[in-house]
């Protein structure tokens, strides 16, 4: 039997309704509620709308990024990039990279070059971003034209080894490294002595990625010509690519690379498989629970909220327990007896929401570290645990420097979180969205993140765990009062 066409569309209408009305109630679940925060909830509603191939989805994707939900940018970009139907890739060309805002246009682009959609020349487009009259796309396309190794707009990737903005020179090196090979050495070598620190760490990056024995000696150099945090990161990559550790001792590094095989790198790769990480404690550096730090520009975060009026169980001297506020109030004065006016920092503090005691860094002269040690001594505890403001007024600080024209002297590159607790107050209070929006906003700022735990609950051990290790950084408990 045949039946007739208008009943059969008849007949389909329902279904339609019903899969319009599924594709509408995911959209809601997202765009309805934003001014909720970010949420586990919203979290899984966004990452719903990837079943959804419809161009509506694009629009509620793209007003999260309008509204700056950063710890939702990676999950967005994952569904954007996904999308296969011809209706939808133009919506995400339209409302996407050809959007007014910047960062939407940033977040689009990076969609595409992540999910590589068939059908949508995304190649094309990271080429022509190259152009972009904002700094973060710029930057962008560099970095998707390295990882694709699409080398057709090489020449403009090299000029832009000159632009002003921070951000796009330090996406420079590693397209350089991927596309070029040994080809960039020099271009590396003048990045590798570039006036912002985050370049020349891109520079450093590069060359060791060449894993080529002519790039060594520079590393070599740049360690002697570094003060601070670099020092770190150069010292760690040249452990990786030797399997040797002279720590600062640029002359004995001199000297292992003169008498050094043909084939030392092959075997510091089987030495070094574990040296990923920055010595915890190298000679020289500054210690704050027992992790060294050679960096001059640091933020330290402790935490306030009521736990901490708690005891930190007393080791087996029968000596009486100190509370955790104490032990923590402790190790910072001691940390500041051993400041010198060549180190420059802050303390930001956390309950219900977040205090710094500064709006930047400040020297560690005579008279900050008075008003300072008083600052510390009058911290008293009570109320939640609010990580997420906190580390947003550090990650903010760095990238207004970033973004400055002139190099800052209060330009942040470490930081050191002590809690004794998970997240429990704040814009974002879920522990895996917490960790998904430090690690894509440190994406381009490489801040140094050291974590300590005041005998906090496995929840929270576990999240200061992963966030010490996303922030290539050491993690320590302490269970017991020093």
């Amino acid at each position: 039997m045949v039946i007739p066409r208008a009943l059969l569309l008849l007949a389909l209408l329902p279904a339609a309704a019903a899969g319009r009305d599924d594709v509408d109630d995911a959209i809601d679940a997202v765009s309805s509620a934003w001014r909720s925060g970010v949420t586990a909830e919203r979290f899984a509603a966004l990452s719903r709308l990837a079943a959804h191939d419809d161009p509506r989805c694009v629009d509620a994707l793209v007003e999260v990024i309008e509204h700056g939900e950063v710890a939702m940018f990676p999950a967005a970009r994952r569904v954007l990039g996904g999308y296969a139907a011809a209706e939808t890739q133009a919506r995400v060309v339209k409302l996407g990279l050809k959007n007014r805002t910047a960062t939407v246009r940033e977040q689009a682009l990076l969609a595409l070059g992540e999910g590589r959609p068939a059908g949508l020349d995304w190649r094309a487009a990271a080429r022509a971003a190259l152009d972009d009259p904002d700094a973060r796309v710029r930057a962008a396309a560099i970095f998707l034209q390295g990882r694709a190794r699409d080398s057709q707009r090489l020449d403009r990737i090299l000029a832009l080894a000159a632009d002003p903005a921070e951000r796009v020179r330090q996406e420079v090196p590693a397209a350089l490294a991927r596309l070029a090979g040994t080809r960039a050495l020099g271009a590396l070598l003048e990045l590798a002595t570039d006036p912002r620190w985050r370049v020349r760490l891109a520079a450093a990056q590069a060359l060791a990625d060449l894993r080529d024995p002519a790039a060594v000696v520079p590393l070599v150099e740049s360690l002697a010509r570094e003060r601070g945090r670099l020092r770190e990161d150069l010292l760690a990559l040249l452990m990786r690519l030797t399997g040797r550790d002279f720590g600062l001792d640029v002359e004995a590094w001199l000297a292992f690379l003169r008498d050094a095989p043909p084939d030392f790198l092959k075997q510091g790769d089987a030495a070094a498989l574990q040296q990923l990480l920055p010595p915890r404690y190298v000679s020289g550096s500054l210690r704050y629970h027992g992790v060294g730090t050679l960096s001059r520009r640091f933020v330290l975060l402790t935490d306030l909220s009521g736990s901490m009026e708690s005891p930190l169980p007393a080791h087996d001297d029968g000596g009486p327990a100190s509370t955790r506020l104490a032990v923590a109030q402790q190790e910072l004065l001691n940390l500041l007896d051993a400041l010198t006016p060549e180190e420059s920092f802050d303390l930001v503090t956390f309950r219900d929401d977040a205090r710094a005691w500064r709006a930047q860094l400040v020297p560690a002269d005579a008279r900050n570290l008075k008003a300072a040690r008083q600052e510390v001594d009058d911290w008293t505890a009570g109320g939640a645990t609010n990580i997420h403001a906190a580390l947003a007024f550090v990650l903010d600080m760095a990238e207004h420097s970033l973004d400055s024209p002139a190099p800052a002297t209060e330009d942040v590159d470490t930081l050191f979180l002590l809690s004794d607790g998970a997240p429990s107050a704040g814009d974002v209070r879920d522990a895996p969205l917490l960790l998904e929006y430090v690690a894509e906003r440190n994406r381009t700022l490489h801040l140094r993140i050291h974590c300590v735990s005041l005998a906090g609950e496995p929840e929270a051990r576990d999240f200061l765990q992963r966030l010490a290790a996303l922030g290539s950084g050491h993690f320590v408990e302490l269970a017991a009062a020093p």
